[in-house]
């Protein structure tokens, strides 16, 4: 599990960006448990995977 300061480093983006991303409903998949976030490592490689760029499969 990461926290949104885990995944903010790992992207290098400001957690700011997390919250809007979760309100907008975009972003990778999340759990909030008792108000805390955390991203489970398989949604966000899951997220990144449906990202990439400029690579043929």
């Amino acid at each position: 599990m990461l926290t949104p300061r885990d995944l903010a480093d790992r992207w290098r983006v400001p957690q700011r960006t997390l919250g809007q991303w979760r309100y907008q409903g975009s972003g990778p998949a999340y759990i909030k448990i008792g108000g805390a976030v955390r991203y489970r490592a398989a949604d966000v490689e899951a997220y990144e995977n449906e990202h990439v760029v400029g690579v043929s499969a």
